[in-house]
């Protein structure tokens, strides 16, 4: 879907500004919740990781992923336990539910993506995204 919304040259001059409407549209597009997906898919990657490891990882507030996590342990997408080497911890793992809800919005976000970047060509959108890449300083692939 392309986005028609009239939006100030100011804005569109930026590059990050008109890769975060593309971010945002593809998520819409999906209808997820991208902060829950990011959890799903960093637990799944990661394994068993402190909600602070979390944290870190995904550069979110504390206070945010605990509220992250209540939502997706409610779910059961995620079990949260203490660290028994620290009681004040605790560690997270994903579970089968969790890992399958990942998969499931993985593909949604990969549709939206399609809808989202119909204009381009498969060439544009490897080129689009290896220059994503490079710019956030990742090895080329």
């Amino acid at each position: 879907m392309v986005d028609t919304t009239p939006h100030p040259d100011g804005l569109l001059r930026f590059p990050t500004y008109v890769l975060g409407l593309l971010h945002k549209a593809s998520h819409a597009e999906a209808g997820s919740s991208l902060r829950d997906h990011w959890v799903l898919v960093c637990l799944d990657e990661e394994r068993d990781l402190s909600q602070q490891q979390l944290s870190d990882a995904l550069r979110i507030d504390r206070s945010d992923v605990v509220r992250l996590i209540d939502g997706l342990e409610s779910a059961g997408y995620v079990v949260r336990q203490r660290d028994s080497h620290d009681r004040r911890r605790y560690q997270l793992s994903i579970t089968p539910a969790g890992r399958a809800q990942r998969k499931r919005v993985d593909r949604q976000i990969e549709q939206a993506q399609d809808r989202v970047l119909a204009a381009l060509d498969p060439a544009e959108r490897e080129q689009l995204h290896r220059l994503a890449l490079k710019a956030l300083g990742h090895p080329e692939s």
